[in-house]
């Protein structure tokens, strides 16, 4: 019984339209996830190296904890390490 209103089932076109509709979209997916990793690493390094800067200036006026040369002694410690 089919009422007049009610259009007869139409299959889709093509199911492999579909799954590269799809794959296609899971592909933009990972590129913006291996883009947005790109750009995180870059900011990062780049936070990381003014962050040592800033710990290298500090260390320089004297500031800061545990900041010594490599290779000085650090206060309170003996050549064995306790």
């Amino acid at each position: 019984m089919s009422s007049p209103n009610v259009p007869p089932y139409t299959p889709p076109p093509s199911v492999g339209h579909e799954i590269g509709v799809m794959f296609g979209f899971m592909g933009a997916m990972a590129l913006a996830m291996i883009v947005y990793l790109a750009m995180w690493k870059m900011y990062q390094k780049k936070g990381e190296a003014k962050e040592q800067a800033r710990k290298e200036a500090l260390a320089a006026k004297g500031i800061g904890l545990g900041m010594e040369k490599k290779g000085a002694p650090v206060a309170g410690v003996s050549e064995k390490g306790y």
